[in-house]
């Protein structure tokens, strides 16, 4: 025997091929231990006096926080893009926004399938910080880094009229009389 739980009837045996063997005294027990990715265990059970029975053993994760996340500085006046990269057993991803950098005070903003998500509701010329979270059947991951972007401010309207206006301005002679002509 190599351990005893504490407080239970849980004990652990040491088999002849280096397995760790859980048993109890009583009639059902579990077992709870920390699970690695890409670890494989193998636990065996054994019955009291002989008994059989079965085992399930279900090992849920949850995703790991994308990475790569990015922003798009200036590039469209309707809107912010950002991106980030896909993350293995995510089922969807959170958007969170903030006015600093820090994830802690960021709003979240959508919830997408896809690695790409517009802001069309960023307010143009103002700097936001974008975080993104992956979902799985077991929750939401940690935030990823954050990414700075801002909309591209639309140019000011123009109108015909103020265009013809400046040509006009353009075409004064500046000589003080109100003729078109050179002849004095």
């Amino acid at each position: 025997m190599i351990g005893r739980s504490p407080g239970t009837n849980l004990r652990a045996r040491l088999s002849r091929r280096g397995k760790i063997r859980f048993f109890t005294d009583t009639a059902a027990s579990k077992v709870t231990f920390n699970a690695v990715a890409g670890r494989t265990y193998h636990i065996a059970v054994d019955g009291r006096d002989g008994a059989a029975g079965n085992i399930a053993l279900k090992v849920q994760m949850h995703a790991k926080a994308p990475t790569n996340v990015r922003a798009i500085d200036g590039t469209f006046t309707d809107k912010v893009r950002v991106t980030w990269d896909a993350v293995a057993g995510a089922t969807s991803y959170e958007v969170w926004r903030s006015t600093t950098n820090r994830a802690s005070t960021a709003t979240k903003i959508a919830t997408v399938t896809a690695t790409t998500f517009d802001d069309t509701t960023a307010v143009a010329g103002r700097t936001y910080f974008y975080f993104v979270k992956a979902k799985s059947a077991v929750g939401a991951s940690d935030f990823s880094g954050g990414n700075s972007g801002h909309r591209k401010q639309a140019p000011p309207p123009w109108s015909v009229n103020d265009r013809d206006n400046d040509k006009d301005k353009d075409r004064d002679d500046d000589d003080g009389d109100d003729d078109d002509d050179d002849n004095d």
